[in-house]
């Protein structure tokens, strides 16, 4: 019955088991640190190492898939330990299975049972070193003493918190069986627990050997003692005072098992102790020890909560069996009274069968409430993205990691030797230093996007890149039965393609398309003409009514009043879920290969941007940081900044932000300064916008600021396809009047004073159309005055609470090569009654919109 547990509960996890690398913070290191024999953080993790090593040669799935098989290994082997020490402690089977399968289905054993991490090996070894030391006190069979001892070494080398079981199992084993003192026995059992310490040995052999991953490292015995102490993160050990353990953390970690075992099943454990207790339950006593043991172990330690309590949940569980056996054996009654429920008369074995099939209610309820957490730990997250990159590569390469979890998913590509040839890129810190130093070496940097927001602010450019966009017919391939796709075209053929060979529509094609298709439909909807292509599809819970339009102002994508994609040609873009979420939108221009970027994007490092210094008191020339009108700043010290700068615009036209981090930016009009204070930490980025000025000079006031390093923000061209988004991303095309990008529900939007700037670079003049998305703030509508390069254009009305798009058109004569500005006034601004609580100034706002260079 034992073996049927474990086979079903294990079963149950391959079902949901991570198919792929990924998971949680440590997990990317877990799944290639065995292959290569290495060692993990203090306290090193030795035994999980080897063990891994062994495992992860089996000839099944990639390398991640099978360290994520061994932790779902584990996690049934401990289910079949839960089963096996209700039955030691004579529980009934039917109660014993539903111990088993609640735990299975509770949320630590079962997340940690699904990737690669170390806390159900930790269980099972905790659990049957607890239970073959019962084993041993029931039948006397000396052996089963040594499994117990062979269970608690092999876990001392994987998770020092089995540390906490010793005492109880020490005590138990001497009151129950004086044979354990016997110099035989007792130096036999001394023996194997030095074995278990001896396996930190693998630490310096491995160090002394250059093993290719080391984070652990020892090469003196000394080294060995602090590594097994965790010196090297003695923050989070011990960290607080034992007042706070007593009043904080033993109370969140019992309630934490209380939340993740249920209130009733811990109700049922405190029954069992307190009967245990009063009839000198030995079995009960030790569990008991052993559970506090454990946590007293982690209750002064920094970690993960839920990994660390799931050894505890796993010997806790024997425990709400056995109490809710004693609960009804209790009411056990020959001729129960009237007000005793009449079933408490029946035998005692129906009675428990009954409370058995009771208690295999909790795995069903267990499974409905928490499969939905589960599915969210098997979401591939950036593997795959992390993947597509990795294969592109070239051969010397640097990646910029700007997190650990990212830089393990790096090395596990290089370490699973899943790739001939093996780029084994460079791994560097988000650190100017290193990625000067890779550039140096020849190397081709790349960096993902959370990087390249403080490496572009220390002066390097960074440009995404397409290397790793997985082929849209690929995604599509991936996608549920019901996924829409809605396509709008102009300039290039509609993808039919994509569809099934069933549903591509006959007959020739117009100049603009249109498409909607349900993944897995035999049919679509195409609109193909000459002029204009318009489809109307209800789409979503509430019956949105998606527009997929493409005519000569280029193709649109509109979900009620939200415009999700706008594009002057090629392939406009928009995917839904099958119950009619939003997944994404796309632009792709006529001669891109459209395709789908993966997380987390990737970006090509391009050349440097030039950068100052500046200094308290030190009047300094900015002219050729300010050239585009922008820069990006970062401090040095703590404390506000302060910098006066000297130029021909007023203070009241400059726009200044964080852009990274946190902290605070605000412009001073009177004094022509910005100010801005970071937050230490948080590596802020502030971002200063103003018009291009001729020899401007900044000079950083006296304070707690030692330097601030300024770096320009180049304004770039707008994109072959025609889109002018309004999103953060493109903060650079928004000049002074514009506030920061905005999203309410999917829809994309940015607030304007009453006169703004539009600013972006031409390599030579030609003539422009913008057709710009606007609505007035004001309730009365407005009129907005445009302005191309100095020169008038016609105005463009607002009515009132309506989008409209506003066209402005101007020859090749009005534009220059270098930086184009268009400025727009309305003549309205909502009122600030209309909007407590808001001090900006708002005038009109604008979504995606569309522009044409060239004809």
């Amino acid at each position: 019955m034992a073996t049927l547990v474990a086979l079903v509960t294990l079963t149950f996890f391959v079902i949901t088991l991570r198919p792929d690398v990924g998971g949680t913070e440590d997990s990317p290191k877990f799944q290639f640190v065995g292959r290569v024999l290495g060692t993990s953080h203090s306290p090193g993790y030795p035994f999980y190492s080897m063990v891994t090593y062994a495992f992860g040669r089996l000839p099944i799935g990639t390398l991640a898939y099978r360290i994520n098989l061994f932790s779902a290994v584990c996690g049934a082997l401990a289910c079949m330990c839960i089963f096996l020490t209700a039955r030691r402690l004579g529980v009934t089977t039917l109660l014993s299975i539903a111990a088993a399968l609640a735990a299975a289905t509770s949320y630590p054993v079962w997340s940690n049972s699904v990737t690669a991490e170390v806390y159900t090996l930790a269980a099972v070894l905790s659990g049957f070193a607890v239970y073959w030391l019962i084993a041993f006190a029931q039948t006397g069979a000396v052996w089963r003493l040594y499994a117990a001892c062979a269970m608690w070494a092999c876990g001392f080398g994987n998770h020092l918190t089995i540390v906490g079981i010793l005492p109880a199992a020490v005590i138990y084993g001497i009151v129950k069986d004086r044979a354990v003192l016997r110099p035989r026995v007792a130096i036999t059992a001394a023996i194997i627990g030095l074995i278990g310490v001896a396996q930190y040995w693998f630490i310096a052999i491995r160090t002394m050997q250059g093993a290719p991953y080391l984070e652990a490292r020892a090469d003196t015995i000394m080294g060995v003692f602090d590594v097994i102490i965790a010196r090297d993160v003695s923050w989070a050990r011990f960290y607080q005072a034992q007042s706070a353990v007593a009043a904080i953390e033993v109370p969140m970690l019992l309630n934490g098992i209380r939340i993740h075992m249920g209130t009733i099943p811990i109700v049922l454990v405190v029954i069992a102790i307190a009967i245990g207790i009063w009839k000198k339950n030995a079995e009960v006593l030790l569990i008991l020890g052993a559970a506090g043991g454990t946590l007293g172990m982690i209750a002064n330690l920094w970690g993960d909560v839920v990994g660390f309590i799931t050894p505890v949940c796993v010997q806790l569980w024997p425990l709400a069996a056995l109490g809710l056996q004693m609960l009804v054996t209790a009411g056990q009654q020959a001729n129960p009274p009237s007000p005793w429920p009449r079933w408490a008369g029946r035998p005692a074995g129906q009675q428990l069968t009954a409370a058995g099939l009771v208690a295999l209610l909790v795995p069903i309820t267990n499974f409905v409430s928490i499969h939905p957490r589960i599915e969210a730990l098997r979401i591939p997250g950036e593997g795959p993205g992390v993947r597509a990159l990795y294969a592109k590569l070239p051969a010397r390469a640097a990646i910029v990691a700007e997190n650990y979890w990212l830089a393990r998913l790096v090395n596990y590509m290089h370490f699973s030797g899943e790739y001939q040839p093996d780029p084994n890129p460079r791994v560097l810190d988000s650190d100017i230093n290193d990625v000067k130093t890779a550039v140096a070496d020849g190397l081709e940097v790349y960096a993902f996007e959370g990087a390249t927001q403080w490496l572009n602010a220390q002066g390097f450019r960074f440009e995404k890149t397409d290397i790793a966009r997985q082929p849209f017919e690929t995604w599509l391939a991936s996608q549920p039965r019901g996924t829409i796709i809605v396509v709008a075209s102009a300039g290039r053929p509609l993808p039919i393609e994509w569809l099934p060979a069933a549903t591509r529509a006959a007959g020739g094609r117009g100049n603009f398309g249109a498409l909607v298709w349900s993944v897995g439909d035999s049919s679509a909807n195409v609109a193909q003409q000459d002029s204009v292509a318009r489809i109307d599809h209800a789409v979503g819970a509430e019956g949105r009514v998606l527009t997929i339009l493409s005519s000569d102002e280029g193709p649109q994508i509109v979900w009620g009043d939200d415009v999700l994609q706008a594009i002057d040609q090629g392939l406009a873009v928009a995917a839904f879920s099958p119950a009619g979420y939003l997944i994404g939108q796309w632009a792709f221009a006529l001669n891109d290969t459209p395709g789908v970027q993966l997380p987390p994007t990737p970006f090509v490092l391009r050349g440097e941007a030039p950068c100052r210094v500046l200094l308290p008191g030190v009047r300094t020339d900015v002219s050729d940081v300010l050239a585009d009108g922008g820069w990006w700043a970062t401090i040095e010290g703590k404390g506000q900044a302060s910098i006066a700068i000297a130029t021909e615009h007023p203070a009241t036209v400059w726009r200044h932000n964080v852009w990274n981090g946190r902290g605070t930016a605000l412009v001073d009009p009177d004094q022509s300064r910005v100010i801005f204070e970071a937050v230490p930490g948080t590596r802020s980025v502030f971002r200063l916008s103003m018009p291009p000025a001729a020899a401007p000079a900044a000079t950083l006031g006296s304070g707690d600021i030692t330097a601030v390093r300024v770096c320009r923000d180049s304004i770039p061209p707008l994109p072959a396809s025609g889109a002018l988004d309004v999103g953060p991303e493109h903060d650079a095309w928004f000049g002074g009047g514009w506030h920061l990008g905005e999203r309410g529900g999917t829809q994309r939007f940015r607030w304007s004073q009453r006169a703004s700037t539009l600013a972006w670079r031409m390599d030579k003049a030609a003539p422009v159309r913008m057709l710009l998305r606007l609505r007035a703030a004001n309730a009365n509508g407005a009129t907005i005055q445009a302005a191309i390069n100095g020169t008038a254009l016609p105005s463009c009305a607002l009515p009132a609470g309506a989008w409209t798009d506003c066209k402005f058109e101007w020859p090749e004569t009005a534009t220059k090569a270098g930086i184009n500005q268009l400025t727009l006034n309305a003549d309205t601004l909502s009122p600030s009654a209309d909007r407590p609580g808001d001090a900006r100034e708002l005038s009109f706002v604008m979504q995606a919109s569309r522009v044409r260079v060239g004809q």
